[in-house]
């Protein structure tokens, strides 16, 4: 994640919305759970559905206890950081 910004994501962090064009599982995974998420913040995951290891990726994301919403839209999916909300997930067929 570094790597693509002019400066380390730790001088900046907690974010209040994070994009993965290509999601593993453990960046994104590190992310949330490092704090590097605000409260009310939002993840969005692009090719939850590509094949079958994204797919489970994104069951096991969705389980995490710091994930209060999720949507999948199929092609990618939005995490919901907000520690005061009910846990819910919503499938959007488009």
């Amino acid at each position: 994640m570094n790597s693509n910004l002019p400066y380390p994501v730790n001088e900046r962090a907690p974010f209040d919305f994070v994009y993965f064009e290509n999601p593993d599982y453990n960046s994104v995974l590190s992310t949330i759970q490092n704090d590097k998420i605000s409260n009310n913040g939002m993840v969005l995951v692009n090719s939850i559905h590509q094949n079958a290891l994204n797919q489970n990726n994104w069951e096991k994301l969705i389980a995490l206890k710091e994930i209060t919403v999720s949507i999948d839209m199929y092609h990618l999916g939005i995490l919901f950081i907000r520690k005061e909300q009910e846990k819910e997930h919503f499938t959007i067929r488009i």
